[in-house]
């Protein structure tokens, strides 16, 4: 295409009584041009005559030539004189004068179809160039958090590459990171992280081009630990004494490890000083850690989880200061008595809380108890018969019984407080000391008491 800009291109097909078109819009885009800059003495005279010579695609227009960065008096707009369909050139004397400059620079604004374009000569030694480093966001710097650092190097449109050490050490990435022109200086970002906190030693150095002298700049940057936060709860709505209580800590942070110690008041649980965290996958931003706890008397508990921390994350804790713990359900009055000829063990469930408890379980070992059931209590109403027997019906009071292979157990689906069910157990090989009898709660154990009801 001889020219930039959007191009309609159009084809057609003669298929007998039908003639086929097509078309396609194109967005051509200018040349990209290469400014090359020589200085040359002028015979029989002290001055410099400056010659740019122009790479593109018919190029034309104008150059304008600077003296360390001051345009020459009758050089802003020299035009160009084309050599070739893919060659220009233009030139400008230099004025002798004093000491010789330190360099000299040409820029091509461009055209319809040629991008613009640069050259920078040293004409004494090389040009002194000036870097500062910076951070380019104001926040604190965290460890593990992503950081940006700006290496800005000035001169005269720089070239070359910047690369980023923290102390000596070079930073993963940025060994050496091209410097993006922008006008006369040049900008170089290192995108990384720091493992470690603490004050880090930060240096930025340009290597330097055909024009520039190296340079270098140093920045210390604080880099701290992550806040973290910690919570605290109990697994399970309910917390009954002689019960397995979970408590459950969550730690967020930044990819927090280390471990969380829990505390019942001030004490230390046995053993949870150090229960590790455990995330559920590596680049996870928060982690869990659990212990199980057995409290020996009802009541209410203050309870804590203290994260200790680690290299990337601040110490954090969490409390719980009312974890109320509930009487478990007790089997009292065990008796033995004659059950329709059999000798059997009567004994009694009760809620002594003011809070109903669910799925309420007892259940004994098969090779102790037999068989086990619901002993309803029962009452006679008044009529004309002489009175009717009215006993509880067990599917509406929400209980079950079953004779599993290795257990024998009886479970009320909801024991409503202050509310007590009799039962009956048959021993299986006489009662020796009597039988053991589990209680749990929603699933969880809650107690053991060995049926002991004398003689």
């Amino acid at each position: 295409f001889p020219r930039a800009g959007l191009r309609l291109v159009t084809a057609e097909r003669d298929a007998g009584n039908v003639l086929e078109q097509a078309a396609l819009t194109i967005s051509v885009g200018k040349a990209a041009s290469s400014l090359g800059l020589a200085a040359e003495p002028i015979q029989g005279s002290a001055d410099l005559l400056l010659e740019a010579e122009i790479h593109g695609y018919f190029p034309d227009g104008a150059v304008e030539f600077t003296l360390e960065g001051a345009v020459l008096s009758g050089c802003e707009s020299v035009l160009l004189d084309s050599q070739s369909n893919q060659r220009a050139r233009a030139t400008c004397t230099l004025p002798a004068g004093g000491a010789l400059p330190r360099w000299v620079a040409a820029r091509y604004a461009g055209n319809d179809n040629n991008e613009a374009s640069d050259a920078v000569l040293a004409l004494s030694g090389t040009i002194s160039a000036s870097l500062a480093l910076s951070r380019e966001d104001a926040a604190p710097a965290r460890v593990g958090r992503d950081q940006v650092l700006k290496a800005r190097v000035s001169g005269a449109a720089p070239t070359g590459s910047v690369r980023f050490l923290d102390g000596v050490q070079l930073l993963s990435g940025c060994e050496a990171v091209a410097l993006v022109p922008t006008g006369m200086e040049g900008v170089a970002r290192c995108h990384t992280r720091f493992a470690q906190s603490g004050t880090h030693a930060l240096r930025a150095e340009y290597a330097g081009d055909p024009v520039h002298a190296p340079a270098a700049d140093e920045l210390s940057v604080l880099v701290e630990r992550n806040s973290s936060v910690t919570a605290l709860e109990t697994v399970g709505a309910v917390a009954y004494a002689g019960g397995i209580t979970r408590l459950r800590s969550r730690v967020a942070g930044y990819r927090p490890g280390g471990s969380v110690a829990f505390f019942e008041d001030q004490d230390p649980i046995p053993d949870c000083a150090a229960v590790p965290l455990q995330r559920q996958a590596p680049e996870a931003d928060s982690g869990q850690a659990e212990c199980e706890v057995v409290f020996p008397l009802a009541g209410n508990r203050i309870l804590h989880a203290r994260y200790g921390g680690d290299v990337a994350n601040l110490p954090s804790e969490a409390a719980l200061a009312h974890v109320h713990v509930l009487r478990s359900p007790a089997l009292t009055d065990p008796a033995r008595i004659s059950f329709f000829g059999q000798e059997a063990l009567r004994f009694t469930l009760h809620n002594p809380e003011a809070t109903a408890a669910l799925r309420v379980a007892v259940s004994f070992e098969a090779a102790q108890v037999g068989r086990i059931a619901f002993l309803p209590a029962c009452s006679t109403q008044s009529g004309g018969d002489g009175g009717a027997v009215r006993c509880e019906d067990p599917v509406a009071l929400g209980i079950s019984c079953r004779q599993d292979a290795d257990v024998r157990a009886c479970e009320v689906a909801t024991l409503e407080p202050g509310a007590s069910f009799r039962f009956v157990v048959f021993p299986e090989d006489g009662w020796g000391g009597g039988p053991r009898a589990v209680i749990s709660v929603d699933g969880a154990v809650v107690g053991q008491t060995v049926l002991n009801p004398g003689n």
